[in-house]
């Protein structure tokens, strides 16, 4: 009984944490996107491709290996 209870009581944890880094307000996507690639499409068909380091309030960024296509 007492591992059955110990199982319940991690997965409550587990599901606790996924809960935490789930979106759940516009700006978590991009929380969530910290330390991966991404894609942004921009107006006039202009496209970024890279890894977002970092974001502040205001949302400047900070991209590694960025690749911009389209017209300048």
């Amino acid at each position: 009984m007492h591992s059955i209870q110990f199982k319940t009581e991690r997965e409550r944890a587990r599901m606790a944490s996924e809960e935490e880094n789930a979106e759940k307000e516009p700006l978590d996507l991009i929380r969530l996107s910290l330390d991966k690639r991404i894609y942004v499409k921009l107006p006039s068909d202009c496209e970024l491709r890279g890894k977002l380091h970092a974001y502040d309030q205001h949302l400047h960024d900070s991209w590694g290996c960025c690749h911009y296509s389209g017209s300048q």
